[in-house]
């Protein structure tokens, strides 16, 4: 079991937290492993996050950490700007990661859609799996 004293850490712990991280371990990581596992078939070699709002902010973080602590290049770019000004390689050998937490971000979705067209990876991230999003992911 997690156990998080909430008196010795930030504010922004909550009453929920351990019973959330709880849920994400055990529902979240065996999904993720599935992503990893598919990614390492095909020999991802490039990474594209398409977000907006908040979802964007979270693919600048995920930029971060797979700079730090990958040698996978990485690449966040709000809806429009990857529709409008799409990367100059996307194919087999990259995915195309879209978050959108409401799951109906028209750019998100189109952004999926252009890079299942290419022959990319495509993982959609919402809170819903039946959400719009989804249809255009590969996995």
């Amino acid at each position: 079991m997690l156990q998080i004293d909430k008196s010795t850490v930030h504010f922004l712990v909550t009453e929920n937290m351990v019973q959330e991280v709880e849920q994400v371990l055990k529902r979240d990581v065996p999904r993720i492993q599935e992503i990893v596992s598919a990614m390492i078939e095909r020999g991802v070699d490039r990474i594209y996050f398409v977000a907006c709002g908040s979802p964007l902010n979270a693919a600048q973080t995920a930029k971060f950490l797979f700079d730090r602590y990958s040698s996978i290049p990485c690449f966040p770019y709000s809806g429009w700007e990857f529709l409008d000004n799409p990367p100059f390689r996307i194919d087999e050998r990259c995915a195309v990661i879209g978050i959108s937490d409401s799951g109906s971000t028209e750019e998100v979705i189109r952004g999926l859609e252009l890079g299942r067209e290419c022959g990319a990876l495509t993982v959609a991230v919402t809170k819903d799996s039946k959400n719009p999003i989804s249809a255009p992911a590969t996995t």
